[in-house]
C-alpha cells in the first residue's frame, strides 16, 4: 500500500493511499466555507491531476457538519474570480444536485 501526504493549506490536506485521494476539509466543527477555502481545495485537486495512478477521489470534513454554508462576505469574496482561477477547459466541472 503506498500512501502519501500532502498539506495543502491548514484548512485543506490531502491523503493519497494507493490509487485513491482523500482530500479532507479541516474547518471544525461546522466547516464554513469561503473565497480561500475554494481556492485551496483547487489548489488540491490541481496537486491530484499530477498524479497519475490516482483514480477516485473522496472529499470529506472533520467536524459536525460536512458544510454547514458559505461565508462570501469574507475578505477575498470574488466568488467568480475564485472558482475561474482553476478551471481547465479540458474538463467540463459540474455539481450533483436537485435541478
Amino acid at each position: 500500500m503506498q500512501e502519501e501526504q500532502i498539506l495543502v493549506s491548514e484548512d485543506v490536506a490531502v491523503d493519497v493511499q494507493d490509487s485513491i485521494a482523500i482530500v479532507e476539509i479541516k474547518r471544525p466543527p461546522y466547516n464554513f466555507f469561503d473565497v480561500g477555502l475554494l481556492q485551496n481545495l483547487g489548489t488540491a485537486f490541481t496537486e491530484i491531476e499530477k498524479n497519475t495512478s490516482c483514480r477516485a477521489i473522496v472529499l470529506a470534513s472533520e467536524g459536525k457538519a460536512f458544510c454547514a454554508g458559505a461565508n462570501f462576505s469574507a475578505e477575498g469574496g470574488d466568488i467568480a474570480k475564485a472558482l475561474s482561477s482553476h478551471s481547465n477547459s479540458e474538463y467540463n466541472y459540474g455539481y450533483i444536485g436537485n435541478g
